[in-house]
């Protein structure tokens, strides 16, 4: 394991990717506003002039129970310089707000072997055992891809500005 201090990280300059097109998901259980941001993004990249392409994902069942690889809810968008038809290949970046949805994405080959996946990583170390044991069991799942999982403390991040992060999170992700 390798450790960078803060100084450290200010003094590298950011690398730029440029890329011909990229697809990108926002995920979650419904109702915390995962659609609705990727609606937000996919409008923002087509006024600044990139095609854009975006599908709801629509669980099966209405209101279906938290945290349920079943329950995953979100948008699609893939955007880029030309002109976008279709929803593409594999996702090259996933936001997803805790790892039954990652599952769910996982399960039904929706991600590009090498993904970028931000995850929610409060469920990791929950007071619930049996959450825990979900987090385990799913990290374990994915290993079998070369998916690389950046964990981001977005609940605890939103809770410095709004009380209830279900009701913020989905604009978290979209900044």
């Amino acid at each position: 394991m390798t450790t960078v201090t803060k100084q450290q990280r200010k003094a590298r300059k950011p690398r730029v990717i440029e890329a011909e097109e990229h697809t990108v998901e926002i995920v979650s259980d419904p109702g915390e506003g995962a659609q609705k941001c990727g609606q937000i993004f996919g409008s923002v990249s087509a006024k600044m002039g990139n095609g854009a392409w975006t599908v709801e994902l629509i669980p099966a069942e209405i209101q279906p129970p938290p945290r349920i690889p079943a329950g995953a809810s979100g948008n699609r968008i893939r955007i880029g310089r030309g002109h976008i038809s279709n929803w593409g290949d594999g996702t090259d970046l996933a936001v997803c707000f805790n790892e039954q949805v990652l599952l769910n994405r996982h399960r039904v080959d929706a991600l590009a072997d090498d993904a970028v996946v931000l995850l929610e990583n409060m469920w990791k170390d929950h007071p619930d055992e049996t959450i825990r044991k979900q987090w385990v069991a799913a990290m374990k799942e994915i290993s079998s891809k070369n998916y690389r999982v950046v964990e981001i403390p977005m609940d605890e991040i939103c809770r410095t500005v709004v009380d209830d992060p279900r009701k913020g999170k989905n604009m978290f992700a979209l900044g």
